[in-house]
């Protein structure tokens, strides 16, 4: 007796419909994976662009990290920051001063400043210090969030949050 050895049409469409069925579960988890990564990066650039900041503001002039594409005399809702060497020590970027570096996060993140003081910039003085000025960055993607937080002293900590965006 010679016996066939192999699967159905049945058997084979029902598979296939277990593993797509399967795929497309998985699908919805790997982007909130890969946004909640996204933040977490984006957040480190924020804590990489502070410190930048803080060794630029030591014995030369005040640093202001403010909204990009703004003066800093309001930081509204942004998809990017501009650390700022202000010179003549004004609180606002002017001619006298000068851009040290920025980051741009794309259109789908959002970035907001909320401070104690309601300061629409941070500032580090020339001793590298936050003047007092605690407060966090929140970023926001989608329905995922991350804050930066800046302590009175100046210690910087991330971490995962409700997007307020």
């Amino acid at each position: 007796m010679d016996r066939q050895h192999g699967v159905t049409l049945i058997e084979l469409l029902i598979s296939l419909t277990i593993l797509a069925t399967l795929i497309g579960f998985s699908a919805g988890s790997w982007r909130t994976v890969i946004s909640r990564n996204q933040l977490a990066a984006n957040s480190n650039q924020i804590i990489g662009l502070i410190r930048l900041a803080r060794s630029e503001a030591v014995g030369k002039a005040p640093v202001l990290i403010c909204a990009r594409g703004s003066d800093c005399r309001k930081f509204g809702s942004t998809n990017g920051l501009s650390a700022i060497l202000d010179y003549n020590n004004n609180g606002i970027w002017d001619s006298d001063d000068r851009e040290i570096a920025h980051l741009d996060f794309g259109p789908e993140t959002q970035v907001l400043w909320r401070s104690f003081r309601n300061q629409p910039h941070l500032r580090l003085d020339v001793r590298g210090t936050v003047y007092y000025q605690n407060g966090h960055f929140m970023l926001c993607r989608g329905d995922q969030g991350q804050k930066v937080i800046v302590s009175w002293i100046g210690k910087l900590r991330s971490e995962r949050h409700p997007p307020s965006c």
